[in-house]
């Protein structure tokens, strides 16, 4: 039977939106690695009866229970008093947890006030997560729960903290526990650049799907992923292929996390190509991306922001007859850039990218989202014109990852 788990988040920040829940997202994934899913993930705000809530629907439907936030030394503290209202239990000091606090406080010159101590009260019974970060001691308890086993962890908020605590503490406590329940989950994700959510879905639809084989759908600027999971690796891995073979070969990205600059750099390995980058509309996000792979230096040359009509014909040759009779958002104008940057770092590729970020239009021929992105290579030149949606930020990022994603194809065409 298959060991299920809840992640309590709280914490007011979190439903003011103030900060992003980033805790509940690693949790899960640490768990699925030793073959648990989170069944619910819960948020709730500073309120005792709020988290005696959020943990009396955890325990009902999930065998393992893990809190993050709440345990530090303000008045809006509150996870381990809920815990011990919530199983009637006493708190109690840990006199480790308590010298803990005394050292790291004075180590960093802070004045260790009565409420800080605090931190060092669990309760009666539970086990000690030591925070080698901080100062607020987690806990975990087993319990009996409808006649079944159940653990109970409160942890730090603060991602650092919350993460040593987690693969120190609760992992070793989990596997522990539930030894002989933990079944490794398989995954593999294959991820689709051009198609929408509902192609890929139909075209998930029209395979059979064994019943212990789950399906997930991730959609994000523009790339599209179908994460396949469960226990028995050979039916997953054969689903997985089935798919695969009916994804056209010119919108297949990647297997796994990679994304499309790891993409762009295994095409560049694979054919020992050279690139060079003219940004405009980007403003360096395409360099930025590129950059971020490690290695990527034995291939590309360089990269050129172009953002003036004035530096795109200073730096990349653009032609002034063409930026005054086709504007700078246009197809011509990006494929001189592309074949500017080309001859100036003597690449065997370019790509350019030129349009308008918004949010408002320049005029009714270019509104705000319009882009043309062109890449000129071995095989010839192509430039293709595109409207995105989205505020300017996400114009922007979209942008950059169809340049990158058309580079790359345009490395594997040859």
């Amino acid at each position: 039977m298959s060991v299920l788990a809840c992640v309590l988040s709280t914490g007011e920040e979190l439903l003011f939106g103030s900060t992003i829940d980033t805790n509940g997202a690693e949790i899960s994934r640490a768990l699925l690695r030793i073959g648990i899913r989170t069944k619910l993930r819960l948020t709730v705000g500073d309120q005792e009866d709020a988290i005696i809530n959020g943990l009396k629907q955890g325990l009902n439907e999930a065998d393992i229970v893990i809190m993050t936030g709440g345990l530090g030394p303000t008045d809006d503290d509150l996870a381990r008093t809920a815990v011990s209202k919530l199983l009637n239990i006493p708190l109690e000091k840990d006199s480790d947890a308590e010298a803990h606090i005394i050292d790291v406080l004075t180590k960093v010159g802070l004045r260790v006030e009565k409420n800080e101590l605090r931190q060092a009260y669990i309760p009666e019974g539970s086990t000690v997560i030591a925070n080698e970060y901080g100062t607020a001691a987690g806990f975990g308890l087993k319990i009996e729960r409808n006649g079944s086993p159940k653990l109970l962890f409160a942890l730090s908020g603060v991602p650092v903290e919350m993460r040593q605590m987690l693969e120190d503490g609760v992992i070793p406590l989990i596997e522990q526990t539930f030894s002989e329940s933990l079944r490794p989950i398989f995954i593999h994700r294959i991820n689709t650049m051009g198609y929408s959510e509902s192609e890929v879905q139909r075209i998930v639809h029209s395979i059979k799907i064994p019943k212990d084989v789950s399906v997930a759908y991730k959609a994000a600027e523009y790339i599209v992923s179908v994460i396949f999971y469960g226990e028995e690796e050979s039916r997953l891995k054969n689903t997985a292929e089935e798919f695969k073979s009916l994804i056209s070969k010119h919108k297949f990205l990647s297997e796994g996390e990679v994304t499309v600059q790891e993409a762009l750099f295994a095409a560049l390995k694979k054919r020992r190509a050279t690139i060079a980058v003219a940004e405009s509309i980007t403003g360096g996000l395409v360099m930025d991306k590129i950059t971020d792979v490690p290695g990527v230096s034995e291939f590309l040359k360089g990269g050129i922001v172009a953002y003036s009509p004035d530096s795109k014909t200073a730096l990349l040759g653009v032609s002034e007859t063409t930026i005054r009779d086709k504007t700078v958002y246009s197809k011509e104008v990006a494929l001189e850039m592309a074949r500017g940057a080309k001859a100036r770092f003597g690449v065997d590729y370019s790509v350019s990218t030129t349009g308008v970020a918004g949010p408002a239009d320049i005029s009714p021929e270019a509104p705000a989202g319009l882009c043309f992105i062109a890449v000129c290579g071995k095989n010839g030149e192509t430039v293709r014109q595109f409207r995105i949606p989205g505020d300017r930020r996400t114009v922007r990022i979209r942008a950059a990852n169809v340049a990158i994603n058309l580079l790359r194809l345009a490395v594997l065409s040859n």
